[in-house]
Order: C-alpha cells, then structure tokens, then sequence
C-alpha cells in the first residue's frame, strides 16, 4: 500500500506534459546545492485533473545532483511514491529503445506497464553544450516543464540584524 493511500501512475503521462510549478527560485536551488554538497530534494504537491475531471492532490519530489566539475554526474529526476518518472542525465554508455549504444546526455521515459522511467532512455540534444550549474538547471527544468517562482526568498542567515531588536523594554 502506497503511503498516500492512492496510486497516481494512471496520472503520469499528464504529469509529465503538463506545466507543473515548484515554489523556489532559481538562485535559491543554486544556493541549496552549494550548501548540500551538490545534491537537493524538493517536494511538493501538484493538483492533477483527471480525464473525468477530479482533482488529485499528487505527492512529487523533485532530485537533483549537480556537483560542480563533475558533469557526468549530472541528473535531475521527478519521483512520484519514491519512483522516478521523469528525468534527464548523461551516462557514458546507455542502450536507446532501438537497442543501440549511445553515450551522453538522455531523457528517462516513463513505462506504464514497469510503472517507472528507469528502463527507457531517449537520447537528448536540449542539454548539449551544457558545461555549468546554471545552464544544466535552465534547460533540464525547461524540458520537464517545472517553472520557479521568481521571488527569491534569500537566505536571512546573511542578514542577521532586521532593524528590529530582540531585546524588550518591558
């Protein structure tokens, strides 16, 4: 039994067309791997409409590892009930559905019938040419369509006076 209750795999193709929305900006997702060492966990939840029109309440956590300097490394992963359903990556070796080696970077493909996106990886040109943390964030969020809030919430720790005192009069 799923924690939430619910089996949300029928929803996934949606999920990953549709225009999903993640509460943090950029410079903040930046600042997060800087500060854990290159690899970062959001979650959240997405409010998916169903083809006879129910909303669902979807669980989804969003990974990404991107230490700097070490490219190959790189991966990004969208995970509803702990199971990747989208993603993106580079790999030296990986087999394309056709069956043919290939190297570089891919997109992982969600399977209905393995109710996963571990198994199908297509060959991708929209992270060609990626060579920094920004870059890599920019266009791997752009092809899973995961916008970022605009408003960056800074880090407060750098700012430890707020103009107000935490002494009272009283």
């Amino acid at each position: 039994m799923l924690p939430s209750g619910m089996d949300y795999f029928f929803l996934v193709p949606k999920i990953v067309s549709m225009t999903k929305y993640l509460d943090v900006s950029r410079d903040e997702i930046e600042r997060d791997l800087t500060g854990q060492n290159g690899q970062v966990e959001y979650q959240w939840e997405e409010v998916v409409e169903d083809d006879v029109h129910m909303e669902h309440f979807v669980p989804l956590r969003l990974n990404i590892s991107c230490r700097p300097h070490l490219i190959v490394g790189w991966a990004i992963s969208l995970k509803m009930h702990n199971i990747r359903i989208d993603g993106l990556d580079w790999h030296s070796s990986f087999y394309d559905p056709n069956g043919e080696k290939r190297h570089g970077w891919h997109r992982h493909e969600f399977d209905q019938k393995q109710q996963c996106a571990d198994g199908r990886r297509l060959p991708t040109a929209a992270l060609d040419h990626t060579t920094t943390q920004t870059q890599f964030l920019i266009r791997t969020l752009k092809e899973m369509k995961i916008q970022l809030s605009g408003v960056d919430h800074g880090n407060y720790e750098l700012f430890p006076y707020s103009g107000v005192s935490n002494t009272s009069s009283e």
